[in-house]
């Protein structure tokens, strides 16, 4: 089943023949909605994305060169960050990203979200 770790009571919902958290429901619809303008292609690799399990060395393994704050952003746009599990997370990804602290605190000062050092 999935589920997200965020403090906020469970409210299963059937979704392809699973029970899903409907929290991670609305999260995954507030990641769609961040991909308007991309092409069919595009929204066919974040649905194979989204359908593996998320391994962060499998995913920076895969992320192209100069690409590593944009696949931050990505993740953080996915999640809302209220819980530790979140955070740890988030600081797993920029560390694996190599990206330093002020990038990140930088990413979350543009996208209005709460610092992740501070």
């Amino acid at each position: 089943m999935l589920c997200v770790e965020d403090q906020v009571p469970e409210d299963l919902k059937e979704y392809k023949g699973e029970l899903v958290d409907d929290n991670v429901l609305h999260q995954l619809q507030k990641l769609m909605a961040n991909l308007g303008d991309a092409t069919p292609e595009e929204l066919a690799f974040v649905k194979t994305c989204l359908d593996a399990p998320v391994s962060i060395p499998n995913l920076v393994a895969h992320v192209p060169a100069g690409m590593q704050a944009q696949v931050y952003t990505m993740s953080l746009m996915a999640i809302n960050l209220d819980s530790q599990a979140e955070a740890q997370y988030l600081n797993d990804l920029a560390a694996a990203l190599g990206l330093t602290r002020a990038a990140v605190d930088q990413i979350h000062s543009h996208l209005g979200v709460a610092s992740l050092y501070a």
